[in-house]
């Protein structure tokens, strides 16, 4: 009877135990671990993510944290960031080792990177890993590197592949980092690698940046290039770059060829004639200054005033009678028009770039002198100078409006901080209101006025600015940055550094209208300096066309370059750390193949812009004491 009775009991402890969570035995979660690691290895992160998810519901502590740690490192692509976030929120170091926090922080820093916050990722990275595992302590190397090349500090990105290039006892995981220190090293201007390079002491880097700098100082026109990695296999003997020789040699191999005809879509006439004729002017300099080094195309200029609409079939024709390659159109809507309406069958590399939200397809290339470039640099640039608290002023209109909120993007993204806007009428001479505000000098004067209000008596009173500030960004007209300058020194912020845009500059020297720009800090097209390798084809542009190219020098520049880049573009489609130095700046493509810009640093003096750093007449030295000409370089320049 006594086991009668225990049958309910036992039959209520069976039904418990079958209602309770069932926690995978060893093997079972040996297997869980061994399919999520098979799914990372197809690439299926989503999977694996939900794997260690579950493992990590039904286990506990600390084996729960350490299962939901390999979640949020399965996490880390970009389709799966916010999920990576969620899992980096809720864990807790409390149940973490030494390796795991490290990995932790580490996971930080990744999604910093895909966030394009590098400030933030070295911040992670900053972290005591003496002690921990190789590869893990390679991981924080080659995430601080990525960091790095993002704050455009090439030489210190390219300064960490060369350690872990170094230190590996693995052929192949060698190759692998030096692959990325060239892919870093192609990014930098070839005025930075030839500065870095008088001033390194290390022979094998030396190697690594004077072979970067034959990449992006050798035209591929004029048979430059042979000669140049002949000499550098002589100066460098057995050096680990010497794999990219035969490389470099096929890629200008297939770069020698132009499209046999050119289709330019252009308003040859109409108001925007003038602007065109600048842009023909730089082609046509461009066309005659290969013609003697390789077979050029033939050019064909289409009118497309009055086509706004029906560019479609003008594109159309120009490819039936030929056009293997176009160039144009120029205004925004008729390239929106073009490939929303037409299927192209040719490439185009248009004169302006379109709305991020239309699908171009892969046959559109996107070029032309956009701002928003420019806003971009300049955040980063105050980014890396250690500003974090900025004040925009820009025109007070649409176009003021998208380039402040661009910049504002970037430099919070950098995790810097816009303070206050002002917008500056176009029509107006007198920007006080807007400097107060902005300044927060009107509130000021209303505590003053509060104060006298409840004593009273009259006090002496001096406003007072705002300290925060810590610089200027500004997108001006050359008139209105004149206006402003004096006034924010009549306001006391006369001290605050000035970070602005190409347009402060009218694109020729006048000391005596910009004596007030004294100090100001802008970015600008290398064509608009007198060091540029190519004065004598804006000589031959002056000669011919002399009023345009004062006018417009920007625009001829754009041709110079819309011609010259044809080439190159198949290269810089393939290869995101690609670049080609033009006279609008140094061009990258992203991967909507988009041309984007980055510009030469000048600066005021007596009215005239001065470039930060000067581009030699000459090739670098490559023999000698290094020692006695200079200090080990340590990072990049203006």
């Amino acid at each position: 009877m006594r086991a009668l009775r225990l049958l309910p009991i036992l039959a209520l402890l069976a039904l418990i135990a079958a209602c309770a969570p069932t926690r995978p035995g060893p093997s079972g979660m040996e297997r869980s671990l061994a399919e999520a690691r098979a799914l990372l290895e197809q690439g299926d992160h989503r999977g694996a993510v939900d794997i260690y998810a579950k493992l990590a519901r039904q286990a506990e502590q600390p084996q729960r944290d350490r299962l939901q740690l390999m979640a949020l490192e399965a996490a880390l692509t970009p389709d799966l960031l916010e999920l990576a976030k969620q899992y980096l929120a809720v864990l807790d170091d409390q149940y973490l080792n030494e390796e795991e926090r490290a990995r932790k922080r580490l996971a930080q820093a990744r999604i910093a990177l895909l966030e394009n916050r590098p400030g933030d990722a070295l911040d992670a990275l900053s972290y005591p890993i003496d002690g921990l595992p190789q590869d893990l302590q390679q991981r924080f190397a080659e995430a601080r590197a990525e960091a790095l090349a993002l704050q455009n500090l090439y030489l210190e990105a390219a300064g960490e592949y060369l350690r872990l290039a170094r230190a590996s006892q693995d052929p192949q995981q060698r190759r692998q980092w030096e692959e990325k220190l060239w892919n870093t090293l192609i990014q930098a201007p070839a005025l930075d690698l030839y500065n870095w390079l008088l001033h390194s002491d290390d022979p094998e880097l030396r190697g690594w940046l004077e072979l970067a700098w034959i990449y992006n100082g050798t035209p591929i026109q004029g048979g430059q290039l042979e000669p140049r990695l002949q000499q550098w296999a002589t100066r460098h003997p057995d050096h680990p770059a010497a794999f990219l020789l035969e490389r470099l040699r096929a890629q200008w191999a297939e770069m020698q060829h132009y499209p046999t005809r050119i289709a330019v879509l252009l308003p040859l006439s109409g108001k925007l004639a003038p602007v065109s004729q600048a842009i023909i002017d730089g082609l046509l300099a461009s066309f005659y200054a290969v013609a003697d080094k390789m077979q050029t195309p033939e050019l064909r200029f289409l009118d497309t005033s009055g086509h706004e609409e029906d560019i479609g079939t003008l594109y159309r024709a120009a490819v039936d009678e030929g056009a293997d390659f176009v160039i144009g159109p120029l205004r925004k809507p008729v390239v929106e028009a073009l490939v929303t309406t037409t299927t192209l069958s040719v490439p185009v590399l248009s004169l302006n770039r379109i709305d991020e939200d239309i699908n171009a397809g892969d046959l559109l290339y996107q070029f032309g002198l956009a701002p928003e470039d420019e806003a971009e640099q300049i955040a980063e640039r105050a980014s890396i100078e250690g500003l974090e608290f900025a004040i925009s002023y820009t025109p007070d209109n649409a176009w003021g409006r998208r380039i402040g909120e661009r910049f504002k993007q970037r430099f919070e993204e950098l995790a810097g901080q816009l303070l206050a806007s002002g917008y500056l009428d176009p029509r107006s001479a007198d920007y006080s209101t807007t400097i107060m505000r902005t300044l927060n000098i009107d509130q000021s004067r209303l505590r003053y006025r509060q104060v006298q209000a409840t004593i009273g008596r009259p006090l002496k009173f001096e406003p007072r600015r705002r300290e925060d500030v810590e610089f200027f960004f500004l997108a001006a007209t050359p008139r209105q940055a004149r206006l402003l300058k004096p006034q924010l020194k009549y306001h006391r912020a006369g001290d605050v550094p000035v970070y602005a845009t190409s347009l402060v500059y009218s694109g020729n020297p006048d000391p005596v209208a910009d004596r007030d720009l004294d100090s100001v800090l802008f970015c600008d097209i290398p064509w608009l300096f007198d060091d540029t390798p190519d004065a004598e084809l804006k000589a031959r542009i002056r000669q011919a066309d002399p009023e345009t190219l004062q006018r417009l020098p920007r625009l001829v520049a754009l041709g110079v370059d819309a011609l010259r880049i044809i080439p190159y573009l198949r290269r810089l489609a393939s290869n995101p750390h690609e670049r080609y130095a033009g006279v609008t700046g140094i061009l990258r493509l992203d991967e909507d193949r988009r041309l984007h810009r980055r510009l030469r640093w000048a600066r005021f003096e007596k009215g005239r812009p001065v470039p930060l750093q000067r581009i030699p007449q000459t090739e670098p030295a490559t023999e000698g004491s290094h020692e006695q000409q200079g200090a080990k370089a340590t990072g990049a320049s203006g």
